[in-house]
């Protein structure tokens, strides 16, 4: 077989481009010691001395690199490289001195941009166990996981029982907007809250503590049904395709936890209507069952929860940092 494909035979050293498609300009040294092959999609740069294989991907995916694919895309639609279009592309090389030093700075950055990722995907996965063990299960009426000083069966409710539901409404933007506007795409699937739009409109203003939900989606409704906590008073209003929650009884961040994890949160999904664009309806929230329980238990389970979270946030912040000083050596080491 590799016999038959010479051209496309990868070797230990070799840069690998993409050549078309949405993941042009991608690039990865060759690094496997075993015979492989590439297909049509698939450029093969191999220098002469690959010494510098590292060096010159760096440049590939430096800022400069990446402008010089863009402008050298051929097609009408510029969705393409050819051979004769790389092979005119320029890249200055330093001594090999100065390219080992420089290999070793980004080399070391990488690897701890794959540590801090490391980290962070231990904390996520340790905060979906949790999820999982402080909230009951299916028809438990306790969770397998309790705090020190609480005992005793949760009460079962229907969440119209615990919280006034209300709609939210089609505001207009306006780009220096007194007030957030939360749509439907202001709530993440992990249930942050990230709101760019603004407006001067003050219908529907949400208070601390309130919950927004998203009630429609398109593809696979990620984030239909889940819900997002207000952080403030007087600075954010409901906008379009969103419900708002408002309970007097119950922890707000405990309810967002549980309404988005486990079988609430598996049976919203049951409940939601709709193939392209996808819905949820009033009644649909209003009559699901969450567990309840005491008040000084729920305000244990909400602290430790958002004491997780603000640990995740914290690591999350670390690794775009990294990646961020990872981009900015790669914009200034290169010329």
């Amino acid at each position: 077989m590799n016999k038959e494909m010479e051209s496309t035979e990868v070797r230990l050293g070799d840069v690998l481009l993409n050549i078309t498609g949405a993941s042009i300009g991608r690039s990865a040294v060759y690094n496997i010691d075993a015979i492989a092959n590439v297909n049509q999609h698939v450029c093969i740069i191999r220098l002469r001395n690959n010494k510098n294989a590292q060096f010159l991907q760096m440049q590939l995916s430096s800022l400069r690199g990446q402008r010089q694919i863009q402008l050298n895309q051929a097609g009408g639609g510029r969705e393409g490289l050819n051979f004769q279009q790389i092979s005119k592309m320029k890249f200055n090389f330093p001594s090999f001195d100065e390219i080992q030093q420089i290999d070793r700075l980004l080399a070391n950055i990488a690897d701890t941009i794959v540590l801090q990722q490391e980290k962070l995907d231990l904390l996520k996965q340790l905060k979906r166990g949790y999820l999982q063990k402080l909230f009951p299960v299916g028809n438990a009426k306790q969770p397998e996981l309790r705090f020190a000083g609480f005992d005793g069966d949760w009460e079962q409710r229907k969440l119209e029982d615990v919280t006034k539901l209300s709609s939210g409404k089609n505001l207009p933007s306006v780009q220096n907007g007194r007030f957030f506007n939360v749509t439907m795409g202001s709530v993440l699937p992990n249930g942050v809250l990230k709101v760019t739009d603004k407006t001067n409109s003050e219908v529907d203003s949400l208070s601390l503590g309130d919950l927004i939900m998203p009630t429609r989606d398109i593809g696979h409704g990620d984030v239909i049904g889940i819900t997002a906590v207000i952080p403030d008073s007087g600075a954010y209003v409901a906008g379009n395709c969103t419900f708002v929650l408002h309970s007097p009884t119950v922890d707000s961040k405990f309810l967002s936890a549980q309404i988005n994890t486990g079988s609430t949160r598996s049976e919203i999904i049951k409940r939601v209507s709709g193939s392209a664009q996808k819905m949820i309806k009033q009644s649909d929230i209003l009559t699901l069952t969450i567990m309840v329980p005491s008040v000084e238990e729920q305000h244990k389970v909400s602290d430790f929860l958002s004491s997780l979270s603000a640990t995740v946030a914290l690591q999350q912040g670390k690794l775009e940092s990294l990646q961020s000083l990872k981009q900015a050596f790669l914009q200034k080491l290169f010329v």
